[in-house]
């Protein structure tokens, strides 16, 4: 702001400049007007010149800050500057030099002292006969003031030719009047003539004086005029000079006083146009000065305008910059400077979206894969860990590396399986592996398919796992289903009449055996009958886990039902503690099938207590976020390692009259009831520990969520 009024100031102050220097030399023309002009147009460029120096300090000041600032373009602006100021200011004072010598050559060049000496001469003796001619009159009034009588007459004929003659009495009154034909017209005399003849006797003097500078432009004929008192009257001689003479006389008493005023006028007009060259030349030079740093900034503006332009473009602010009209190379500049800036910008534009709509494939593709089941795992060509989604997390048991560790050492494990499938042959492989995770003790079946896919460098592999444990152990259950519906076929035809047959034979012979044959009988037909009833006992659980009955599902309290199987169970040497969550939600379940949970889960509990020892066990239910928690702990001898990963499989058992179907049973049950069940040796009792999750129903979950949020 403070710039541009400045700048605004020295456009004004220049533009006047201009104006006093026209009307200067418009007046120097015309002395006269130039002598009434000259005190105001000295003033008024005074004025401008203080107003052009302050401008030209306020530009010299900003100048010396930008230098020690060392402001972009301060020197060039310096340089051009200075250059201006020596093209305007040099010839200005080269024109005021010649010129003072000019206009002192010019007025001394009119003046001569022998014209004013013959001037002089001319004047002098213009003087001495006019002196000359004032002495004949004042004789002849002296004469004829001798002849006025006491009346104040006069004779007429006493009067000689050319000459007034008039009386007037001491009160200045005309008392008579005489003069020849030829005489002039009668004047009065003044009152300082009365004095004057008073004092000295007489009185004489000329009227229409060429001296007199009053009358010097007048035509006034000259009359000499002659006063002298007669006592009681005064004699007032009027003699007008004759023509011939009185001509001559002015010319030359006039143009004496004409040339001495030229000179003083002359004289005095060299100090004017001395002081107003000057002064012009003090004006053209700030003016100059005053231009060259406007003009200066006019061609360096594009410049810092580009310079700024490109710092800002350096910075990463790429923005267009003001162009200049004008077809020069420096507004070229600035508009290809422009030009490559829109350019630029539409490169980083699409750049931009194409930044844009990479990172929504991105974030499209990343939601995909987090929302895949699919455990995904993207190699390098170097074999290292690129991406991996979270089910790849969750499903592996352990964080990965997404900063380029290789795969052998994130997971060594994983390695040894997939990197044998790895080929850079565009084929694609799938493999069905068994996987044990070091964190998961659970050893997993795993369908694991590679991929080769082009990346930036080389070629890299998409890994995608999928956990086939629960389908491979699903279709496990249904061949176990199928082969204990077989069995329990098979088997249970022939029970009956094996055992029919023993009786038979033991009522038969045991009248005709002695008595130890009778007891061997006895002995060996108890066996075969207790075994049958073994094999029934067998047969049944085929049956019950080939053919579980559909469940159906009812909102069921999980406290009644624990309650309910705990009070069936209650023994001196078997003891159950309850912990159950007071008003916990309700499940979605089938009682009689959870019922059979529980005593399937208290009979092993019981069936593997220390010998010798009561066993105790703890029930627990807790709301969770994800559903509500069953936990039955026991201090029995637990699960044995070698039985943890296939103890939800058929016939697996450590009991020697076990059937190896009670937890599959509790597995089958848990599964109907979208229940998660997880089995492990509890650290404190180092007994077992059976956790089973059930999901809630949609409105006691949100619930829960309401009851978890306001705590």
């Amino acid at each position: 702001m403070k710039s541009t009024l400045t700048r605004f100031l020295a456009i004004i102050a220049l533009g006047t400049v201009i104006v006093l220097m026209v009307l200067l030399t418009s007046v120097s023309t015309r002395p006269t007007e130039f002598e009434r002009s000259f005190a105001w147009l000295a003033v008024a460029n005074v004025i401008v010149a203080v107003i052009l120096l302050a401008c030209v300090a306020s530009f010299i000041w900003r100048l010396v800050k930008q230098l020690r600032a060392k402001t972009y373009g301060a020197q060039t602006f310096l340089l051009l500057t200075g250059l201006f100021t020596i093209v305007g200011v040099a010839p200005c004072v080269l024109i005021f030099a010649t010129s003072s010598h000019l206009v002192s050559q010019a007025f001394h060049a009119g003046l001569d002292s022998r014209v004013e000496e013959s001037l002089g001469a001319g004047a002098d003796l213009s003087r001495e006969l006019l002196l000359k001619i004032q002495k004949e009159d004042l004789d002849i009034a002296e004469d004829l003031a001798k002849l006025v009588d006491k009346n104040g007459r006069i004779d007429p004929k006493a009067i000689p030719e050319g000459v007034t003659v008039e009386v007037f009495d001491s009160k200045g009154q005309a008392v008579g009047a005489q003069a020849k034909e030829d005489a002039a017209l009668i004047f009065a005399p003044e009152k300082r003539m009365l004095e004057a003849a008073n004092e000295n006797g007489r009185w004489v003097g000329l009227s229409g004086d060429p001296l007199d500078t009053e009358n010097q432009e007048s035509e006034t004929p000259l009359y000499i005029e002659a006063l002298v008192p007669t006592g009681t009257h005064y004699l007032f001689l009027t003699h007008a000079v004759p023509s011939e003479i009185a001509e001559p006389i002015t010319r030359s008493v006039r143009g004496l006083r004409d040339y001495q005023e030229s000179v003083f006028v002359r004289s005095g007009m060299q100090g004017i146009y001395h002081w107003s060259l000057i002064l012009t030349v003090v004006m053209t030079a700030l003016g100059s000065i005053l231009a060259a740093f406007l003009f200066s900034g006019k061609i360096l503006q594009p410049l810092r305008q580009l310079q700024a332009g490109t710092r800002q473009a350096f910075g990463g602010k790429l923005q267009t910059i003001r162009e200049f009209s004008g077809s020069d190379e420096i507004n070229e500049l600035t508009r290809a400077f422009n030009t490559m800036i829109r350019r630029i910008n539409d490169v980083y534009e699409k750049l931009d979206a194409r930044r844009i709509s990479l990172e929504q494939t991105n974030i499209f593709l990343e939601r995909i894969l987090g929302n895949l089941s699919t455990a995904v795992i993207v190699l390098d060509s170097q074999r290292r860990v690129r991406i991996a989604n979270e089910a790849a997390i969750e499903l592996l048991g352990q964080p990965l590396s997404r900063s380029g560790v290789p795969l052998a050492e994130s997971l060594p494990r994983l390695a040894r399986l997939v990197l044998p499938m790895l080929s850079e042959e565009n084929a694609v492989r799938h493999e069905g592996v068994q996987y044990e995770s070091v964190e998961k003790s659970d050893a997993m079946t795993l369908f694991l398919q590679t991929t080769p896919v082009p990346l930036e460098k080389g070629i890299g592999f998409i890994v995608m796992a999928n956990d086939m444990t629960q389908a491979v152990a699903a279709q496990r259950a249904i061949a176990w289903g199928e082969v204990a519906r077989r069995l329990a076929h098979e088997i249970k035809n022939p029970l009956t009449p094996i055992q029919l047959a023993a009786e038979r034979i033991q009522f038969k012979l045991s009248n005709v055996l002695d008595e130890e044959n009778r007891k061997l009988l006895d002995r060996h037909t108890k066996t075969i009958v207790e075994q049958v009833s073994i094999m029934n006992t067998m047969v049944r659980d085929f049956r019950d886990y080939a053919k579980l009955p559909k469940p159906k599902f009812l909102e069921i309290d999980l406290n009644e039902v624990i309650e309910e199987i705990s009070r069936f169970y209650e023994h001196a040497d078997f003891v159950i503690r309850l912990h159950l969550e007071t008003d916990p939600p309700k499940i979605r379940a089938d009682k009689a099938q959870l019922l059979q949970v529980l005593h399937n889960l208290l009979s092993n509990a019981r069936e593997a207590a220390r010998e010798g020892s009561v066993c105790h066990v703890d029930i627990t239910t807790q709301t969770q976020e994800q559903g509500l928690l069953l936990t039955i702990v026991d201090d029995g001898i637990g699960f044995q390692q070698s039985i943890m990963d296939k103890a939800f499989e058929p016939y697996i058992t450590t009991k020697p009259t076990g059937t190896g179907l009670g937890l599959p049973m509790v597995k089958k049950i848990s599964d109907e009831h979208e229940a998660k069940l997880s089995i492990s040796n509890d650290p404190e009792t180092h007994g077992a520990c059976v956790k089973i999750l059930f999901t809630l129903l949609a409105g006691q979950s949100s619930k829960v969520n309401e009851e978890r949020n306001h705590e």
